[in-house]
């Protein structure tokens, strides 16, 4: 974008304007409403105990910026700054962004972590006060968004992460052209704001689309699996049976319509525990209602088609014994996994 130019100095990300330009923040240094010719992320170690300004003066300081800088923090990797770019009438919309997300929390969840989602968003048109403002909005929503689709986790409640504790963002206005007075996605250069958010924090986030891995932030690994079926054999343990547990076992996730109905459990229990799921109280999801039968049928679908007939009768034997992680689950997870589990032992003795 001409008038901006980005730059990395060992661990800070600098971007740097031509001429003043008018930001809106919650940066720890110099946030609020102000004029700016310079935005600063400065990367601190995941330790940091610090007083935020005091560091932020400091390093403002080594790095000779200007006063007015717009200072952040953040133990994310700057050096792995993701940024996306979007045109709208003309004029260009720019994000960048850090993310880290060893911090990760829903709504309503605290920390003094300093692991961070730090968002910078640059607006080539003018951008009267409030469109600032709207603008802001837009970009918190279109992160929230991103890591939601993404199913990040909270690393403390396993449950949805909207982003972190720490998290700041700034919005810049170049002032070119016709001043706007409003920047929601209602308008072009709020659906440019969410675009160019949203395609960033995916990147910075880069996530691998795993089931094994949003099942780890649900506290199920793959080795857990493996003590639950194995607390389930009767009689005898057969030499290799991890081995050959979780070539099956893999082999099973390694299948889109196993992982496709795992997923759909997942996201039933997020809802349900919400009492987003028509006709289902929280209070009856979370007694597991006898009058539900979707969690049934969503084990009996894997572990049928896993192996066959067999497979639903050791998925029922599964989901009556509920061994060692099993038993912890939701309602909807528990059903899924103890068919997994039952199916992919049968696979195993049939082999």
């Amino acid at each position: 974008m001409d008038g901006v130019r980005v730059e990395l100095i060992e661990d800070n990300l600098v971007i740097r304007f031509s001429s003043r330009v008018k930001c809106l923040s919650y940066a720890p240094y110099n946030g609020g409403l102000r004029e700016t010719s310079c935005l600063l992320n400065h990367q601190v170690p995941k330790s940091f105990r610090k007083k935020p300004e005091t560091e932020l003066q400091s390093a403002i300081e080594e790095l000779a910026l200007p006063s007015d800088t717009v200072g952040f923090l953040t133990a994310a990797s700057v050096k792995n700054y993701s940024q996306k770019s979007v045109r709208v009438n003309g004029k260009e919309v720019l994000a960048l962004c850090t993310v880290g997300l060893s911090n990760a929390r829903g709504v309503g969840e605290s920390s003094e972590n300093s692991s961070t989602i730090n968002t910078f968003v640059v607006v080539e048109q003018t951008l009267n006060e409030e469109a600032l403002v709207n603008a802001l909005a837009t970009a918190v929503e279109a992160k929230a968004l991103a890591m939601f689709l993404l199913d990040v986790r909270s690393v403390t409640s396993s449950k949805p992460a909207v982003g972190t504790s720490t998290d700041a963002l700034a919005v810049v206005t170049l002032g070119r052209g016709k001043a706007l007075r409003y920047a929601g996605s209602a308008t072009k250069v709020g659906s440019a704001i969410g675009k160019s958010v949203f395609e960033c924090v995916k990147s910075g986030v880069a996530r691998e689309a795993s089931v094994v891995t949003r099942l780890c932030e649900r506290g199920v690994t793959l080795d857990a699996l493996f003590e639950a079926a194995k607390e389930g054999v009767v009689g005898k343990r057969p030499k290799g049976l991890k081995k050959r547990f979780m070539r099956e076992l893999k082999n099973a996730l390694s299948d889109p319509n196993v992982c496709a109905l795992i997923c759909a459990a997942m996201r039933l229990d997020d809802e349900a525990s919400e009492g987003l799921v028509p006709n289902l109280k929280k209070s009856e999801y979370f007694k597991d209602s006898p009058k539900m039968l979707a969690d049934e049928q969503i084990g009996e679908a894997i572990a049928s088609y896993i192996a066959g007939t067999k497979g639903v009768n050791n998925f029922r034997y599964y989901d009556m014994l509920k061994p060692r992680v099993l038993r912890t689950l939701p309602m909807f997870l528990d059903d899924a996994l103890c068919a997994l589990v039952g199916a992919t032992m049968v696979r195993v003795y049939e082999s």
